[in-house]
């Protein structure tokens, strides 16, 4: 997502509404709260891929909005409503930086709307002398009211928009008791295309967003992450991405991405799969450094996939609890003898002596090819899947019972473990528990002669 610093009023109506009910105490209110508040506008502009972040506020919604954003984030543009010098400053400071600005007209303050009008004449001309000085031109209101913004040259490497605080305010958004309205095509249109400008700079901006968004993730499964990348600059070529993850996961395939051409507000997704390797809670999982034909700088620098918990892997955490086989896997050996196509079972009891990791996943490929085996008999046809869409066919078609998908996600989860570097050694211990859930399976597929 584009992060847009919103410094302006309330982003949110519950800190609006709880400021207008305040002050509302002892005296006239003379605007409406959702004037004040610019949550609409907010969601609105989540729609194109811009975020846009109040650092100042505090309130619940902020607070988990700001959780999910990699630190240190950087802001590439600025919103805020000019009613004093200090706005002033910022405004230009922003623009030399070449950030994008949308410097808003207060006219809510000075004019106020619900339920009294209260032209403050005095306040309304050193709004419109504050609006010159930052715009370098005379602000005509009641035309700025009609066409509802403008872009205003600065000669600088940010690009300046001009509007009013009411115009993108929830007044707009909602009728007057709070509900969201049906807006027209005209306004949404014109929302729209400032949005798309206002997200457009004059140099290389490019913003990373990825899903989907995790706040916990077992230990060993793999997880997929998409991640996409807009061009919101001049359009790029021979774009190269290079990813550097935590020790704490192992990538399956390149980190390595080569992207010929990005056309300026053109979007790119990738698939990331990655596997945890040990637990523990993590941050900025992910950065993407990227460079380009046209950036010749140092690459630029992305973090994404932020503040995640791997929790321990299933099947490890409850031993004693689980039911287990006997040293010689006695129920697994009994249950597969009558069971054809399956004399890899016998060799398990020696193997698990020797290699209990190599034996779980031995294990995994027993369930898996047993998993398959009904599945083929069931449709006629030979299955082709993954183990984890086998076992969700066999729940979804009803073959077996929930006690025996259970088991199968056993059987892979732990069985798992054995092929993927582990910090705990596995035992006899965790063979027997696989053991214990594969023949019960097996038991289960022979009652109901589904092979």
């Amino acid at each position: 997502m584009l992060l847009i610093e919103f410094d302006t009023h309330d982003l949110y109506r519950e800190v609006a509404y709880a400021y207008y009910c305040y002050s509302s105490m002892g005296r006239l209110q003379d605007e409406s709260y959702l004037d004040r508040c610019f949550e609409g506008f907010k969601d609105f502009c989540a729609q194109y891929n811009v975020q846009l972040v109040d650092v100042k506020n505090d309130c619940t919604q902020a607070r988990n909005e700001k959780e999910r954003l990699c630190l240190p984030y950087k802001f590439a543009g600025l919103i805020t409503c000019i009613e004093s010098e200090k706005q002033i400053h910022q405004v230009k400071e922003a623009l030399a930086e070449g950030k994008n600005v949308i410097a808003l007209f207060p006219s809510s303050t000075i004019h106020g709307s619900y339920p009294f009008l209260l032209i403050d004449k005095e306040g309304e001309a050193k709004a419109l002398h504050n609006m010159f000085l930052v715009a370098n031109k005379d602000i005509d209101e009641g035309h700025l009211n009609k066409i509802g913004w403008e872009e205003i040259d600065t000669g600088t490497n940010g690009r300046l928009f001009i509007s009013t605080d009411i115009y993108l305010s929830d007044a707009k958004f909602l009728n007057g008791w709070g509900w969201p309205i049906e807006l027209s095509e005209d306004y949404k249109q014109n929302v729209t295309n400032l949005i798309r400008e206002f997200s457009t700079f004059k140099q290389s901006v490019i913003s990373i967003s990825s899903q989907p968004y995790l706040t916990t993730w077992p230990c060993h499964e793999p997880i997929n992450f998409m991640i996409d990348i807009t061009n919101h600059g001049p359009e790029l070529r021979n774009v190269e991405i290079a990813m550097d993850l935590l020790n704490a996961f192992e990538p399956v395939g390149s980190l390595e991405r080569y992207i010929h051409r990005l056309k300026t507000q053109a979007t790119t997704r990738f698939a990331l799969p990655l596997i945890p390797q040990y637990d523990g809670r993590f941050k900025n999982i992910l950065t993407l450094n990227i460079t380009s034909d046209r950036v010749k700088s140092p690459p630029q620098s992305f973090f994404t996939i932020s503040n995640i918990e791997i929790t321990p892997a299933s099947g490890t955490q409850l031993y004693h609890q689980l039911k287990q086989d006997d040293l010689g896997l006695t129920n697994l050996l009994t249950m597969f003898d009558k069971i054809q196509g399956f004399s890899e079972v016998k060799k398990l009891p020696p193997l698990m002596r020797v290699d209990p990791s190599n034996c779980l996943n031995q294990m995994r490929i027993i369930g898996e090819k047993l998993s398959f085996s009904v599945l083929s008999q069931k449709f006629k046809a030979p299955y082709v899947g993954s183990f984890n869409s086998a076992i969700e066919a066999l729940r979804k078609h009803n073959l077996v019972s929930l006690r025996s998908i259970g088991y199968l996600h056993t059987v892979r989860q732990i069985g798992n473990l054995g092929s993927h570097p582990y910090p705990e050694p596995l035992s006899e211990t965790d063979v027997r528990i696989v053991s214990y859930a594969l023949a019960s399976i097996a038991e289960e597929i022979v009652i109901k002669n589904l092979i």
